[in-house]
């Protein structure tokens, strides 16, 4: 069992030496890591600004749609009322001809 652990420490400290070039693998492997971590997290931070500049196009957008909209609700109020006016002027007209119409009539 000795000479066993001593030829499996052998591998790991003799002169092919796996256990630093295993422990500056492992470190390049962390270094690796870190570096994919810091570029994510940098997207990450991108990503979440652009979202947050996205989101205040949207709303004013969306408070642009709405003053729009009253725009438009105002203009059809205003339309009805021209119409109803000129619907209520032209029912004016229509009865005074006609109320002259049986006048004329009523005196021949």
């Amino acid at each position: 069992m000795l000479r066993r652990q001593s030829k499996a420490l052998g591998l790991y400290e003799g002169s092919d030496d796996k256990l630093p070039t295993l422990l500056r693998q492992s470190e390049e492997d962390s270094r690796v890591t870190r570096e994919q971590l810091r570029v994510t997290r940098q997207k990450h931070a991108q990503l979440r600004e652009h979202y947050r500049q996205m989101e205040v196009y949207s709303q004013a957008l969306e408070k642009e749609r709405d003053t729009f909209l009253a725009m438009v609700r105002d203009k059809d109020l205003q339309d009805g009322k021209i119409l109803k006016n000129e619907r209520d002027e032209l029912m004016r007209q229509l009865d005074d001809a006609l109320a002259k119409k049986t006048v004329s009539d009523h005196s021949q």
